[in-house]
């Protein structure tokens, strides 16, 4: 095997075990506190308290709860389909696409339905949340970003990688996947941005400017925002058609201002004692950190005329 590739391959194994254990850790604590709700209803409040309680309120909000349950379930067994996909090339030396083919489709398709889930907390947090409406309108923004930009390309693209034949043009499902990925950045943009504005609408502009809080909202507007940035120029690059090689490096560095951001993230919460909230993040981007290098560094082995636009 082609040290390259025997590189890359290992370092998308590796990001891809992240998500699964990302996956993994939130559906076992949400796994104790479905039990928990449902041994004992009579004392559960949701976390944002209610605006008022009745029957329709309650409902609502236990609504809410088994449906996020039930996305982390989805979740958790599309990072399994996508885990052993990622084991199975690894392993394989030559081109396994054909066989890891449907459960790549099924791991993306998954992931798009897991943020279906998040349908009913909107619903709860504009008619039934006990938080303030700016709050309630700009939580349920970042949560209707991720499902209206994630969930459609995701499962569109799903489909398409199910009915690929390997032999033929690959530079449609190519420019789908390049679509998929930047709206995941952008939907994970706008949600961060959409959290130090709800914060902010609480606290004041006062406490964001404050250190240390102005350090993580910079974090935020700087890093996650290049992120944005060159997921956009390699999605353009990617459908106008251009140097394939200059493309690979655009979403490199997307990778890397992504991982970049939940480092320093994880960094602020430690370094300030808010370890509790280091959960919260999205943990699992960090090894795109080697992904995101890999792609901006690597040169390319095949010769120079196959190497310079797409199919």
């Amino acid at each position: 095997m082609d040290r390259n590739i025997r590189v890359i391959k290992t370092l998308v194994f590796v990001t891809v075990a992240a998500y699964f254990t990302y996956a993994l850790y939130w559906f076992s604590k949400s796994l104790l506190w479905i039990a928990e709700i449902s041994l004992k209803p009579e004392n559960y409040s949701p976390p944002t308290g209610f605006r008022f309680i009745n029957s329709y309120s309650i409902s609502s909000a236990f609504l809410m709860e088994y449906s996020g349950f039930l996305g982390l379930m989805i979740r958790v067994v599309g990072a399994s389909y996508a885990l052993l996909s990622a084991f199975l090339i690894l392993k394989t030396k030559s081109n396994s696409f054909q066989t890891v083919r449907n459960k790549i489709a099924n791991a993306i398709l998954l992931e798009g339905l897991y943020f279906l889930s998040f349908i009913p907390a909107i619903y709860f947090l504009l008619n039934y949340s006990g938080l303030p409406s700016t709050s309630n309108l700009l939580l349920s923004t970042g949560l209707s970003a991720q499902i209206l930009l994630i969930s459609p390309f995701f499962i569109g693209l799903s489909f398409k990688v199910r009915k690929y034949d390997p032999g033929a043009d690959g530079s449609s499902i190519l420019r789908l996947a390049g679509l998929a990925s930047m709206s995941y950045v952008i939907a994970l943009w706008i949600t961060y941005i959409s959290k130090w504005a709800e914060m902010t609408a609480v606290e004041s502009i006062n406490w964001l400017l404050t250190f240390p809080r102005n350090m993580g909202f910079l974090n935020t507007i700087t890093n996650l925002s290049l992120a944005v940035v060159f997921a956009v120029m390699g999605v353009h690059h990617v459908l106008r058609k251009r140097d394939v090689t200059k493309t690979a490096r655009l979403w490199g560095l997307a990778s890397i201002f992504l991982s970049t951001h939940i480092i320093i993230y994880v960094l602020y919460c430690a370094n300030f004692g808010v370890l509790n909230f280091i959960q919260f993040g999205e943990l699992w981007t960090i090894p795109l950190l080697g992904v995101g290098i890999y792609l901006v560094l690597k040169k390319p082995t095949a010769p120079r005329e196959t190497q310079k636009t797409f199919p």
